[in-house]
């Protein structure tokens, strides 16, 4: 019973509390990405970034491993903008709903998320093929002088 020895343990604990936990991930603390940004991975279903560097964030590592219902949110602290994309080989998993006038609403892919430092967005697992803008808010903020 190979599973039961301590790595079959540990990779059954990490998948356990990866269903379960949350997790905050800071972007300046991710690897570097071959597009001069940073590479998101995965740690828990339920996951936090906290945007605090970079020009361009690629959740397609955290995308792959996520399971249905993944949720992926994220926040800034100390910059004023970047962008998030989720591609692999020139495909974009990245969706948000959009209108059509003959046919009503309907999800369309997008390369790339735009943000700036007063955005939130939350991200959620559809499936394989999907990764859902399902929430992009701008939130109301103070100039000091």
């Amino acid at each position: 019973m190979n599973f039961l020895d301590e790595s079959g343990l540990k990779k059954l604990w990490t998948k356990i509390k990866a269903s379960f936990g949350t997790a905050l991930v800071f972007s300046s603390k991710c690897e570097n990405s071959d597009n001069s940004g940073k590479t998101i991975p995965f740690i828990t279903n339920h996951q936090f970034i906290n945007i605090d560097s970079e020009v361009n964030n690629d959740v397609y590592s955290w995308f792959k491993k996520a399971s249905k219902g993944g949720i992926l949110e994220a926040f800034f602290t100390r910059i004023e903008g970047c962008s998030i994309t989720c591609n692999d080989t020139n495909k974009s998993y990245l969706y948000k709903m959009a209108l059509s006038r003959s046919h009503g609403p309907y999800m369309a892919n997008i390369d790339i998320l735009n943000m700036g430092f007063q955005n939130y967005a939350r991200l959620i697992k559809i499936d394989d093929n999907t990764l859902l803008v399902a929430e992009f808010v701008e939130n109301k903020y103070n100039t000091i002088s």
